[in-house]
Formats: structure tokens, sequence, C-alpha cells
């Protein structure tokens, strides 16, 4: 399969993408998307889309990028060799679902597309955020003088303190 592209110019443009939570109680995240661009010089008019799932807000971007609907789309007037991170905190009102799908395309001639896009999957981000404290018990939640002195005891058996 042949790409189109600029006349004289190539590349090689990759995207990869990384999800990390910022607050499992307001259903926030971090969505990592990386552009590669393994060629010695930069490739020009470069453009990174990304589909989200229905539901998802998008808190904060970067400047080069716009949201329209479920849709991020970012244009970089000129990629430098090596690679760039593009970082967007997402949220949901309740458990996000779906996926995210990252795309690259540019004007140079991409003879590798394989690795132009990428999916994440949102539903795993919060799978064991439902942990509920509360005290209980005769103590309800305080800790005794008593256990204090025990593990300052058994810490300093273990250090070798006197």
């Amino acid at each position: 399969m042949e790409a189109d592209g600029t006349v004289g110019q190539t590349a090689n443009l990759a995207v990869s993408a990384s999800t990390s939570p910022v607050s499992n109680t307001q259903y926030q995240w971090q969505y990592a998307v990386t552009l590669s661009n393994p060629a010695a010089n930069s490739i020009n008019n470069v453009t990174l889309t990304t589909t989200l799932p229905a539901g998802i807000r998008v808190l904060s971007k970067p400047a080069v990028c716009t949201v329209a609907s479920a849709s991020i789309t970012c244009n970089v007037a000129s990629l430098p060799a090596g690679s760039e991170v593009f970082t967007f905190t997402l949220a949901a009102s309740s458990k996000p679902a779906g996926s995210a799908r990252a795309t690259v395309t540019s004007d140079a001639l991409d003879n590798d597309l394989s690795n132009n896009s990428a999916t994440n999957d949102f539903a795993p981000l919060f799978n064991n955020t439902q942990v509920r404290v509360e005290g209980g018990g005769k103590s309800g939640g305080t800790v005794h003088p008593w256990m204090v002195f025990i593990l300052a005891a058994l810490l300093a058996i273990r250090f070798g303190e006197p």
C-alpha cells in the first residue's frame, strides 16, 4: 500500500499512547500520546487526531490542539526528529468505558502506515477504586498509645536500636 505525500519528503511516523489515573474519586486521568519521528530531519504538516469515546471531557490540552465533540486535533507545523509527547487531562462523570484511537498523518510519504495509530481502552483505569476505609471496633478508628509503643519496640529490635 502506498501513501500519498509531499514529493521529496519521506517519513516513518509512529504513535503510541498511555494512560495514568490522576484522581480516582473524580474519574480523571492523563492520556499521553507520543509521536515519534525517526528521520534525521523535521517532518512538516503533521496532524495528530484522537477520537474519544462518548462522555469523555477534555480538561487540559496542548495549545496546538483543538477539541470538537469527541475528537481532538493537534496540528504541528514541523515535528522535529525524535519524539514529542502530547499530554491531555481527561475526565468522565462515571467510570469511563470505550477506547480512544490516536492517529498521526503528515504531508510526507510514509511507507509504513502500520504504526500510525494506537488504541487505548479506558475501562481498566479505575477497576480497583472502590475502597472505603472506616473506623471500626472499640477504638473507633484511633490508634492507641500502646500500639505506637509496640511498633516502636519492634522497629528498634529490627534496626538494632536500644
